[in-house]
């Protein structure tokens, strides 16, 4: 018998229709009842319970996760508070500051729970007296009025931060459930009832996973203790050479030899930039050998805190050469403190006083280049030293000699030959060159897809 049209028609808009409802709402699954789980969150202060568990075979928009907690006493009856968390969201590596960042934490869904959310301490109320009655009090008893409501506000406060701390220290109960809007499954034990987790937060004082940079620390001062031990015994300890710390007696030399002074200029930074500091720890050296030579030393200062700590280092250097009535305050002058008037200042000075020697030795910024080119046009050795890399370039090309970067912070070891620095120096070296094959082999391992030396020196 034929079939109208019409009821053919139906049928196939009817089969249609479950065939997106299908595609739409696929069929649901529980995540593997082995993977659920909760704990105390690692490197905190007990405040929050963590709960994690693996994607179940299907997620999608429509489909969500439902965590449910109770207390104890609301475990015994049968009560949960709920907390519904997207099928596509809530991943452990969402929460580098404890669990790192490892590729595998992509895979496993996890929540914090703070249960002194879901049981909040009640506050007391604090009495206070009205804005009237308090105006009708003298001024003594307003004063100890507000002493004893300011008192027992902090108890209070106090209160509820131990009642939380109890509170979160407390056993939870948790349960997981996965539901598409029409359906809802638990992750059940095997005889079926739904799978019961327990957990309770306590403060932890140790964040293991910051023990790599511990252990890094401790390795470190241990290298660079053993070079301090090592530079005692044998004040000559090897250090690279650096060429403009090579020509420092020879640049003072010459200026004696010419019967010229030396200039010694500092950048526009305060005294608490580093290059300032390793610029007055050279000026020390420098005013001590021009001392030793009878040369006078000129130093520019911008700022009066620099020029203070200057002016007591060059006055203790000529009292360590044994000359200290040589020592003249006028040498260490305060120039002008803004820059380009500093930079016309000092740059008059070169010209009319034609100094041998100019160190430029701070941190410059766009006057570098203009008293570089000024001290050039004299004839003078220079010598420059500076970190910041912007003004290098104009350095470089202009001066005879240029510290660059940490070049600077290490001339006051190369110059003294101090122990403490010295060890110092050669640790960090050590260090350093520790750090640079540990990337050289961690390039080389990551690009074959071995990761442990990566995660090794993270520092989460």
């Amino acid at each position: 018998m034929r079939r109208p049209l019409p009821l053919l028609l139906l049928a196939a808009a009817l089969c249609a229709a479950r065939l997106a409802s299908a595609a739409e709402h696929p069929p649901i699954s529980t995540p593997y009842a082995a993977s659920f789980r909760a704990y105390d969150r690692p490197s905190d202060d007990g405040n929050a319970i963590g709960v994690e568990w693996a994607p179940a075979e299907v997620e999608g928009p429509t489909i969500q996760y439902i965590v449910e907690v109770a207390s104890e006493e609301d475990y015994q009856a049968g009560k949960f508070h709920t907390r519904r968390v997207p099928s596509l969201s809530a991943f452990k590596s969402d929460h580098p500051e404890y669990y790192g960042s490892a590729k595998s934490l992509r895979n496993i869904h996890y929540i914090m729970v703070e249960p002194a959310k879901y049981y909040p301490p009640q506050p007391r109320r604090i009495e206070e007296p009205t804005k009237e009655e308090q105006e009708k009090l003298s001024a003594t008893a307003r004063a100890r009025l507000q002493a004893r409501l300011a008192y027992e506000k902090k108890k209070e406060r106090e209160r509820l931060m131990a009642e939380r701390r109890r509170i979160n220290g407390q056993t939870y109960y948790f349960r997981l459930a996965i539901t598409d809007g029409r359906k809802t499954l638990y992750v059940a034990k095997p005889d079926g009832q739904p799978k019961v987790v327990t957990a309770s937060g306590r403060p932890n004082y140790f964040k293991w996973g910051k023990a790599n940079n511990l252990v890094f620390s401790i390795l470190f001062c241990a290298i660079v203790l053993g070079f301090i031990h090592a530079a005692r015994k044998n004040p000559n300890l090897f250090i690279r050479k650096i060429a403009g710390l090579e020509a420092v007696d020879e640049a003072i030399g010459r200026a004696t030899e010419m019967g010229r002074p030396v200039y010694f200029v500092h950048g526009l930074a305060d005294m608490g930039s580093l290059s300032t500091i390793a610029a007055v720890n050279i000026l020390a050296r420098v005013a001590r050998r021009a001392a030793e030579y009878d040369t006078r030393v000129r130093v520019m200062n911008n700022d009066p805190i620099v020029l203070a700590v200057s002016q007591e280092v060059v006055k203790q250097a000529y009292t360590e050469a044994g000359r200290p009535d040589a020592y003249n305050p006028d040498d260490v002058a305060l120039v002008a403190a803004d820059q380009f008037s500093y930079v016309a200042a000092v740059g008059g000075l070169m010209v009319r006083e034609q100094p041998a020697t100019i160190f430029l030795v701070g941190y410059f910024y766009a006057e570098s280049l203009l008293l570089a080119e000024t001290g050039a046009s004299t004839g003078a050795i220079q010598i420059a030293g500076t970190d910041s890399y912007t003004q290098l370039p104009f350095f470089i090309p202009t001066c005879d000699y240029t510290l660059m970067g940490e070049e600077l912070y290490a001339a006051s070891a190369y110059l003294s030959r101090e122990p403490r620095l010295l060890g110092s120096l050669r640790g960090q070296d050590v260090g350093k060159a520790f750090l640079m094959a540990a990337a050289v082999v961690g390039t080389i391992l990551s690009t074959a897809g071995v990761d442990w030396i990566r995660n090794l020196f993270l520092a989460f």
